[in-house]
């Protein structure tokens, strides 16, 4: 119980009696869609052990933990220490706009690593929802830093107008993979392509070409991480 106030009896003749204090209790509450809530409506789960509010777009593990507050770095080792060995590869030469939504899918499915290759170093983070503060975005500037990659990863380049390609349906992924995405709209460039070591696609049964880069990204990873053998 939260114990908000204190009221002090009176005797007849309208002096103090302080032997008469008494608590007034208010009850936590609950409410079936938000959940336990304080007295003063603040949801349980955006209270942390300073009685601020913690507004950070992040699962109920790391804000109702009350002997641990969890920081940005606490969260990104977490983070990391449970990873899948896949990460994420983005062309980026013209526009920016779904990188951020790239990487908030990228934080949901356990992505090891998240690289953007080309354009500029800035790009816009409104669509990541906070995720940019737990997930690392590498940026590469030329082919001598994507080669240098090669060393470390299985290219994966993810495209649907490619021969050869194979169906992500079967697709057995390779441990260490790197998905590479191409730019919204324009695809993956032919340079980048010549180094794929393996190329897959998603099925799509409508009549639109091709489905947005960051959902195909979200559908991938899933993909990677459901068919992943520990």
């Amino acid at each position: 119980m939260d114990f908000h106030s204190v009221e002090l009896g009176s005797t007849p003749s309208g002096a103090t009696n302080l032997c008469s204090i008494s608590l007034v209790a208010k009850p936590l509450t609950f409410n079936q869609q938000s959940g336990i809530r304080f007295p003063d409506g603040t949801p349980i789960k955006n209270k942390v052990m300073n009685n601020t509010i913690d507004n950070r777009n992040i699962i109920d593990k790391y804000k109702t933990d009350l002997f641990t507050k969890w920081t940005t770095e606490m969260i990104k080792s977490d983070l990391q220490s449970k990873s899948f060995p896949y990460s994420v590869l983005m062309e980026h030469f013209v526009g920016d706009f779904t990188i951020g939504s790239v990487l908030r899918s990228g934080n949901a499915f356990g992505v090891n690593k998240m690289y953007y290759y080309g354009g500029k170093k800035s790009f816009d983070k409104r669509s990541t929802v906070g995720t940019h503060l737990y997930t690392d975005m590498i940026h590469l500037t030329d082919i001598d830093e994507l080669l240098k990659l090669k060393e470390e990863f299985v290219f994966v380049g993810l495209e649907n107008s490619v021969e050869k390609s194979e169906s992500i349906y079967n697709f057995s992924w390779p441990i260490n993979s790197l998905i590479i995405l191409g730019e919204e709209g324009i695809g993956i460039t032919k340079e980048t392509l010549k180094l794929c070591d393996k190329i897959v696609y998603i099925p799509q049964y409508g009549s639109v070409r091709s489905i947005n880069a960051s959902s195909a990204a979200s559908i991938a990873m899933n993909d990677y991480v459901s068919k992943y053998k520990i």
